[in-house]
């Protein structure tokens, strides 16, 4: 018995931050999803991940299928059609507010067959669409990428 210990003995010496990137390498090990489906999923690209964003957004698609994303400071100016194609697949419709120099922009994405959405007020810090589900309901949806400077708020 001396040498086994506990998982809460483990985790004793370990800092959140590092607890918490260990428990998430185990999930992925195990051939699990990185993320499950319990309710809005934020992504938030892990520290050393900044060059493989799609294969983040490509892997919360395929285990979630959501029917909306908002992607915040996409730092591009346009989207085409076959961006929109490679990052999360077909039958994908799309409204882009263009970034603004090296920071800035957002891109909202919906599944065609299940929303439909319309009425898009942009601005250069926000976007907001009337989407329309196939029950009938509208939902107004809204994204806020606002300055970190007050004044130009």
């Amino acid at each position: 018995m001396a040498g086994r210990v506990s998982r809460a003995q483990s985790a004793r010496g370990k800092s959140p931050k590092n607890l918490h990137q260990s428990r998430r390498a185990n999930l992925k090990q195990r051939g699990k999803p990185l993320y499950k489906n319990d309710g809005p999923n934020f992504l938030e690209l892990p520290e050393g991940k900044q060059a493989r964003p799609r294969a983040y957004l490509q892997e919360l698609v395929r285990n979630n299928q959501p029917i909306a994303i908002i992607l915040l400071e996409t730092r591009r100016k346009s989207f085409t059609r076959r961006d929109i194609d490679r990052l999360v697949g077909r039958n994908w419709s799309y409204e882009v507010v263009p970034s603004i120099g090296k920071s800035g922009g957002m891109c909202f994405l919906w599944q065609e067959a299940l929303l439909s959405a319309n009425n898009f007020i942009k601005n250069k810090q926000f976007l907001i669409a009337n989407v329309c589900l196939p029950s009938g309901a509208v939902w107004q949806l809204g994204a806020v990428y606002a300055d970190k400077y007050m004044y130009k708020r």
